[in-house]
């Protein structure tokens, strides 16, 4: 085929031979048929095809030369703001698109131009910003499970920011390894926000004061097992997180201290106090009343809960020892239930609050052990099997 018989076929009536005659122009500057001279030729019969009325001829010509590194700047733009088929295939493959150009794709009215740009194999993190901004769910859902997106701190906050309440990016966002600790308790929190209205939790939150409680418990436990995994690091990065956010709240360190989380608890109350972490421990080891109830004060803990404090701390050292390390299940069981029985005998009345917040979570932590006890044993039998 001569290159005269090219041009010629692109001026067909019909738009089938004119789509294939633009899919053989494609071929033609691709496997660079002709010689440097005629180049300047397919040149200009490109930027002519762009013209033509029939997107099927447009397309063809996109999808043939996108993964070209030469394509001419004009016809290479041109085809990346057209229709949505050849807009993704020039999107998705070509090379040679900047930073900029795929920033500027993104205002294209197609989602799935959006979606090429956060698919593409490599995404830079200014691209990556761009999306969190201004991509729709689509786009970011493809962002985030893209190996190749550089996905730096600042994107996970503002795509934190924009689609927490948004179940599918949540849950990819929820799925990165990466995702700072203080993100994924925010995510998780929204979650649980989701849960109020589930038929299985509806029957129990009748009204606004039992889904503040069913909220408060759920932010609890996404505290404390967050905590439970997270390196010194993140243990630090989510105590901030909750101070900042008001979450680090007497109720959340009553549960840390009686759940045998102590990592947690000496982290926390070293933040609030401004006491470094060997000190306040070395105070917790010492068990004087009056040394505990002044680092209460000074974390700016209610008084009538520092006798609650004061006497699980004395029980929990009384159990383990020491505060340096998280205490087992069965420990744990038994701290809260001798801290129960000692309330009682102190003559704290059954109807309070406190009282009845330690037999909740008291509950909680025998069911925890009572799944422990029961995987254990049925390991054995699963392996034997």
């Amino acid at each position: 085929m001569t290159l005269q018989d090219l041009l010629s076929r692109l001026d067909n009536a019909q738009e089938d031979l004119r789509a294939a005659a633009a899919a053989d122009l494609a071929h033609a500057w691709a496997g660079e048929l002709f010689g440097s001279s005629a180049r300047k030729v397919l040149s200009s019969a490109m930027t002519l095809v762009l013209d033509d009325p029939c997107a099927k001829v447009r397309i063809a010509l996109a999808a043939g030369i996108a993964p070209c590194s030469d394509i001419p700047r004009g016809v290479l733009l041109a085809l990346a703001g057209d229709e949505e088929e050849a807009a993704v295939a020039i999107v998705s493959y070509s090379p040679v698109l900047t930073d900029a150009d795929l920033i500027d794709c993104l205002a294209h009215p197609s989602e799935k131009v959006g979606v090429a740009v956060a698919a593409r194999s490599k995404v830079s993190p200014a691209v990556c910003a761009a999306i969190a901004e201004v991509a729709p769910p689509s786009a970011v859902v493809a962002l985030l499970t893209n190996p190749g997106a550089a996905l730096l701190r600042g994107t996970l906050v503002r795509l934190t920011e924009r689609f927490s309440r948004d179940a599918k990016v949540r849950s990819e966002l929820l799925h990165l390894a990466e995702l700072p600790v203080a993100l994924r308790h925010k995510l998780l929190h929204c979650h649980a926000e989701t849960l109020v209205t589930h038929p299985l939790v509806l029957p129990h939150v009748q009204d606004e004061e039992e889904e503040r409680e069913f909220l408060a418990e759920a932010s609890d436990k996404i505290a404390l097992k967050l905590a439970e995994a997270a390196d010194e690091e993140g243990l630090a990065e989510l105590i901030e997180h909750l101070r900042l956010s008001g979450g680090l709240t007497t109720r959340l360190l009553l549960r840390s201290l009686c759940c045998g989380q102590n990592r947690f608890f000496v982290n926390a109350m070293s933040a609030l106090t401004g006491v470094p972490m060997a000190r306040f421990t070395q105070t917790l080891a010492s068990g004087r009343p009056a040394a505990l109830r002044a680092l209460l004060r000074k974390a700016g803990l209610p008084v009538r809960s520092h006798q609650v404090f004061v006497l699980a701390i004395e029980v929990a050292r009384r159990r383990a020892g020491s505060f340096a390390h998280d205490l087992s299940l069965e420990l744990t069981r038994q701290l809260t239930e001798q801290v129960l029985s000692e309330l009682q005998d102190d003559g704290f009345s059954s109807e309070t609050d406190i009282v009845a917040f330690l037999r909740r979570f008291a509950a909680d932590i025998a069911r925890q052990e009572a799944r422990q006890v029961l995987d254990q044993h049925r390991q054995p039998a699963l392996h034997a099997a």
